[in-house]
C-alpha cells in the first residue's frame, strides 16, 4: 500500500489510532473522598481471570478478586470484599495484584472497580487523605 502527500499520512495515523478511540474515557479521578458510599483499604489475598458472560466476539475476560479489608472508613464493615474489574484498560479495567494494599472506592451498590474512580495500590498521599477523612468524620461525630 503506498499513501502519498499530507492525506495518505492522515489516513495511515487515522488506522494506527483507531483502536485507541474506543479506550477508556473517564473524566479526571476526583480527589474528594467523601463523594464514594464505600471506601475500604486491604490487600487483595486472591485474583481469578474469569472469561465475561457476553456472547460478543472476541469474548471479554474481567478480574476476580477477594480483598480482606483493614479498615472501613465509609460504608458497611465487613470483613471480605468480593471485587471485579474488567481485564482490559480499554474497558477501565485496572489490574489487580494480590499482597499490594489498595484503596477501594465503591457507589452504594458496586462491586466492580475502575480506573474511572479512587481506587487503586494505596499511596502515601491518599493515606494522608483518608487520614484527613477519619479526623473530619470524628469532628462531626463531636459536633452532632
Amino acid at each position: 500500500m503506498k499513501f502519498v502527500g499530507s492525506t495518505g499520512c492522515l489516513l495511515l495515523a487515522s488506522l494506527l489510532w483507531a483502536p485507541l478511540a474506543s479506550a477508556c474515557s473517564c473524566s479526571a479521578t476526583s480527589a474528594d473522598l467523601n463523594q464514594y458510599a464505600r471506601l475500604y483499604t486491604g490487600y487483595f489475598t486472591s485474583v481469578t481471570l474469569h472469561q465475561g458472560p457476553s456472547k460478543k466476539t472476541p469474548p471479554y475476560y474481567e478480574l476476580h478478586g477477594e480483598l480482606e479489608v483493614t479498615a472501613t472508613y465509609q460504608g458497611e464493615v465487613i470483613p471480605v470484599l468480593k471485587l471485579r474489574s474488567y481485564f482490559s484498560a480499554r474497558n477501565c479495567g485496572m489490574p489487580l495484584t494480590v499482597g499490594v494494599e489498595y484503596l477501594v472506592a465503591l457507589g452504594p451498590e458496586g462491586i466492580r472497580l475502575s480506573r474511572c474512580s479512587a481506587t487503586g495500590p494505596l499511596t502515601q498521599l491518599l493515606r494522608e487523605q483518608l487520614q484527613a477523612l477519619a479526623e473530619q468524620q470524628v469532628l462531626k461525630g463531636k459536633s452532632d
